[in-house]
């Protein structure tokens, strides 16, 4: 049995999907790292800072977890931040563990 459902071990990632919603975004296939409680704590904190914006805070977080993406773009902050709005936010949840993945993602390491 696997605990993977439990624990979040070093070097663990995960493979996610969010179907695409017209009118609002494209579909996207992702692999990226879970945030473990202590990284959910460091998100919470630079958001409250009154010097970085809540883009600022949530680009920062989403690209240090995200692995690879079935977008032609590289994941660099400057890229992540000009996602539409739902994607992002969704990406965020996911990321964070706040929402599942929307469906069984492709292997994007094949």
């Amino acid at each position: 049995m696997s605990d993977t459902n439990y624990f979040i071990d070093d070097g663990y990632f995960e493979t996610g999907h969010i179907a695409a919603q017209t009118g609002l975004h494209g579909a996207l296939d992702f692999v990226y790292r879970p945030m473990i409680h202590a990284d959910k704590e460091a998100y919470y904190e630079l958001a409250k800072r009154p010097d970085v914006s809540p883009t600022t805070a949530i680009v920062t977080f989403v690209t240090r977890h995200l692995h690879e993406w079935s977008l032609a773009r590289s994941i660099e902050a400057a890229q992540v931040e000009r996602l539409r709005p739902q994607l992002l936010e969704k990406l965020l949840h996911i990321v964070m563990g706040d929402l599942a993945s929307e469906q069984e993602a492709s292997d994007l390491r094949n």
